[in-house]
């Protein structure tokens, strides 16, 4: 089975993959059943995200779901950041393969520990 187009576009174009220069925050989430392992690096000024980085070791959904969350979260207020709902983005995927959506959830558990630990 195909991942749906917006997943698959970030699957194979992943936007802010790589380390990020002077992070002021780190989170990471793993998913032990299956391996993944998503990492977040995140640099927030005067309460905006200004910039986020992602390293993934896991599926295809895991990359694209890291790659889709933080498309949506830079250049947000953290406390907006801090608000998205995975199953909102999940929705707003298109994917209807449920076993995928843990990509989605791996990247908002990394990002919220980011952001919570930023200084």
């Amino acid at each position: 089975m195909t991942l749906a187009p917006l997943l698959l576009d970030h699957f194979k174009r992943p936007r802010r993959a790589g380390r990020l220069e002077a992070p002021t925050g780190r989170g990471r989430a793993d998913n032990p059943g299956c391996g993944d392992v998503v990492e977040i690096e995140v640099r927030v000024v005067d309460g905006v995200l200004e910039a986020a980085r992602f390293l993934a070791r896991g599926c295809s959904a895991t990359i694209a779901g890291a790659s889709f969350v933080l498309e949506r979260a830079e250049a947000r207020r953290v406390d907006e950041v801090l608000a998205l709902d995975a199953s909102a983005l999940w929705a707003e995927v298109g994917e209807t393969n449920e076993a995928r959506r843990h990509g989605v959830v791996l990247a908002i558990e990394a990002l919220n520990g980011a952001l919570r630990g930023s200084r």
